[in-house]
C-alpha cells in the first residue's frame, strides 16, 4: 500500500494471476518468455511488470490496478 500525502492509502492490486489465466500462459512459460524467475518476481517491483507486459505484448495496466 502507498500512503498519498493528503490523499489517503492507496493499493496497488497486481493482477497477474488473472492476466496468465486471459492468455492461458503459465508461470513456467511467461518465466521463459521474460527471462525472469517467479521468485524475483516479488522482489523487483514495476519493472517486473513492465517486461511482462513486453513479452504478453500487452499494455503494464492490464497487470495492476489501483484503488483508494
Amino acid at each position: 500500500m502507498l500512503n498519498i500525502k493528503n490523499g489517503g492509502i492507496m493499493q496497488v492490486i497486481i493482477k497477474l494471476k488473472e492476466v496468465r489465466k486471459k492468455y492461458n500462459i503459465s508461470i513456467r512459460q511467461l518465466a521463459n518468455k521474460t527471462g525472469i524467475s517467479e521468485s524475483r518476481w516479488l522482489c523487483e517491483g514495476i519493472s517486473i511488470l513492465i517486461r511482462i507486459a513486453v513479452a504478453l505484448n500487452i499494455d503494464e495496466k492490464e497487470l495492476y490496478e489501483v484503488r483508494k
